[in-house]
């Protein structure tokens, strides 16, 4: 029996017409969004259709890409709140 992932990674892309898209490493799990808060939410819709009780989704999503470090889904969420409070400082 497989153990359970603990974590899932999502590398995220800023696309051409605008937004962002993104796909799970090592699952075959796409979506996109026209914004972070789109694409966060969309993830974790992705997220839970993929996964069923023969496979548990993993309890911690993450996502990366080329300009940034990893981060945590919950984080960048915490990150543009401070920054629609507080424009100018991150």
């Amino acid at each position: 029996m497989n153990t359970p992932r603990t974590e899932i990674f999502f590398e995220v892309h800023e696309a051409e017409e605008g937004g962002y898209w993104a796909r799970a490493l090592g699952e075959s799990i796409f979506t996109q969004g026209k914004t972070w808060d789109e694409l966060r939410h969309n993830i974790r819709e992705a997220v839970g259709c993929h996964f069923d009780e023969s496979r548990p989704k993993p309890p911690i999503i993450r996502f990366t890409s080329s300009a940034t470090r990893s981060f945590h889904i919950d984080e960048i969420s915490r990150k543009l709140s401070r920054a629609r409070e507080f424009p100018g400082r991150k």
